[in-house]
C-alpha cells in the first residue's frame, strides 16, 4: 500500500472544492468554519504546494496579478481528484475499523 501524496489538509482543501470552483476567500473561510484556519502567508503556500502538484489550478478572469490569489477561482484538477480518491481509499484500507472480507 503507497502513502498517499495529499496531507490531510490538502485533501480537505481538494474536497471543498468538488462543487466547482471557488474564490480562496471562501475556501479559506470554509476551512476556518471546519477549525482549520490558517494565517494568510499559511494558507497561500497551502494553495501555491496544490497548484505546483498540479492538484488545484488558479482561473483567472483577466491578466495574473504577480503572486496574488486574488481575483481568482480555485478549480480541482483531474489528477487532484484522483489523489483525493486514492488517499480516501488509503485512509480506508489503513483504518484500524477496517476489516478485510
Amino acid at each position: 500500500m503507497q502513502l498517499p501524496q495529499l496531507t490531510p489538509l490538502q485533501f480537505v482543501v481538494v474536497h471543498l472544492l468538488f462543487e466547482g470552483p471557488r474564490a480562496p476567500g471562501e475556501v479559506r473561510e470554509a476551512l476556518r468554519g471546519l477549525g482549520l484556519g490558517q494565517n494568510p502567508g499559511a494558507f497561500s503556500r497551502l494553495i501555491r504546494r496544490l497548484e505546483c502538484g498540479p492538484f488545484v489550478e488558479a482561473v483567472h478572469n483577466g491578466p495574473r496579478p504577480c503572486g496574488a490569489l486574488r481575483d481568482c477561482r480555485l478549480a480541482v484538477t483531474d489528477l487532484g481528484v484522483a489523489l483525493w480518491k486514492a488517499t480516501r481509499e488509503f485512509s480506508t484500507q489503513a483504518s484500524p475499523c477496517h476489516r478485510p472480507s
